[in-house]
């Protein structure tokens, strides 16, 4: 480690006896980590970041803007699902209208149509 003035100068490690081994301070006071808290810290980073945490985080969002048990929510919590439920279908629907182009798929099926053809 150098020191902060850019010097070049190294600074020795300070290492008490009882401390933690992961973490060591150098002379100036700074905490130092070794290399296996920085591979833990980076492997406890990926584990929050999963894709079921964002999914239960998302769908735990959706219901607290649904969930509301006041009477006078009632009718906006209805209000809001039927929307939730007309704008997925309105999606679901525009991608079920779509045809996707597949040139060898397509092309196979016109042979086929055409062998029939040929046989009757």
């Amino acid at each position: 480690m150098t020191a902060p003035s850019g010097s070049g100068i190294t600074v020795p490690f300070e290492v008490t006896p009882g401390t933690n081994p992961q973490v060591q301070i150098d002379a100036l006071g700074t905490d130092v980590q070794t290399d296996g808290a920085i591979e833990n810290k980076a492997a406890e980073r990926t584990k929050k970041k999963r894709l079921e945490d964002h999914l239960t985080h998302w769908a735990s969002r959706r219901m607290a803007m649904i969930s509301p048990n006041i009477l006078v929510c009632q009718a906006l919590k209805e209000k809001i699902k039927s929307v939730i439920e007309k704008s997925s279908r309105r999606i679901t629907k525009r991608f079920r209208e779509v045809v996707q182009y597949h040139p060898k798929l397509q092309s196979l099926k016109l042979l086929k149509a055409n062998a029939k053809r040929r046989w009757n």
